[in-house]
């Protein structure tokens, strides 16, 4: 009795690392690093051009000023006014200080150095984040179901096997439904021998 007392928490400790590995996990927003220094963002070939910079909805952009003072001032999209009402503005940045912007929606948001409009100028481009796709996580039942004639109990384990791309490619990442599958049979098979065990005992 005592090895199926500890046998059955380990199963069903199992069963739920396996649910836990086959959920996905949500996406995490990112910070992208951009440097500002005399006289450019990003790095010195886009002196007089624009830095352009790539990132999705909710991640933060932060403007390391390296050397110099400059600000970071959100313009419209032709750097015809500046600073924009309502858009990001850093103020003047010594060398070491930081500015950092969280953007949220899709779209193009443009900026400059006001100290040095032409030759520090740089362009936000924001995507929509991707949206990850689920994997189904083994939904196992463990109630065990009686025999009419008094037999041992034999339970009736239902799994929902995760999704497999018809090309036969590994599940979509962040899933891990092999693992997930694995534990959670591992897990029943300890709790279902445990149920037994528990039965043949109490005969005696």
């Amino acid at each position: 009795m005592t090895r199926a007392l500890i046998l059955a928490p380990f199963g069903a400790l199992l069963i739920a690392v396996s649910t836990f590995i086959a959920s996905p996990g949500a996406t995490s927003a990112e910070e992208v690093q951009i440097v500002s220094a005399d006289f450019y963002f990003c790095d010195q070939s886009f002196q007089n051009g624009i830095c352009e910079t790539t990132v999705a909805t909710g991640d933060t952009v932060t403007w390391d000023n390296v050397e110099g003072l400059h600000t970071v001032t959100q313009c419209d999209d032709a750097f015809g006014v500046c600073p924009l009402p309502g858009g990001f503005d850093s103020g003047f940045l010594s060398p070491d200080d930081t500015f950092a912007h969280t953007f949220d929606t899709v779209g193009v948001f443009t900026y400059w150095c006001e100290i040095h409009p032409v030759q520090m100028r740089g362009r936000i481009i924001v995507e929509q984040e991707a949206t990850p796709t689920p994997s189904l996580a083994p939904s196992p039942s463990l109630a065990p179901t009686s025999t009419p004639n008094g037999g041992s109990p034999t339970p009736s384990p239902t799994t929902t096997p995760a999704g497999v791309p018809p090309t036969g490619a590994a599940p979509a990442e962040g899933g891990m439904p092999g693992l997930a599958i694995a534990l959670a049979a591992l897990g029943i098979a300890l709790v279902a021998g445990s149920g037994v065990m528990l039965v043949g005992l109490r005969r005696r």
